[in-house]
């Protein structure tokens, strides 16, 4: 999984293991648009505001979980985050 945001390995060096960030960062935005959908019959308009932000929350946390990636190499360790 190279791509152009990686960081390039020297010339000795080798990539161990590769691993991307849990899928529990999107835990949060998930309740909040539970909570938030639960409560549109009583409370309305904040409801939907409610929504909104937990949908936005949601997509920067996706690009987040999307873009991240951790390399172990023979030599160091590579965290990238996006």
């Amino acid at each position: 999984m190279t791509d152009k945001s990686t960081p390039p390995l020297a010339k000795n060096e080798s990539t161990l293991y590769t691993a991307r960030s849990h899928w529990v960062l999107l835990l949060g935005p998930a309740m909040l648009l539970l909570i938030g959908g639960l409560s549109i019959p009583t409370k309305g308009l904040s409801a939907f505001v409610l929504c909104a932000i937990a949908i936005a929350w949601g997509v920067l946390c996706y690009r987040g979980y999307v873009n991240s990636q951790i390399r172990l190499t023979d030599s160091r360790v590579l965290v990238t985050r996006g």
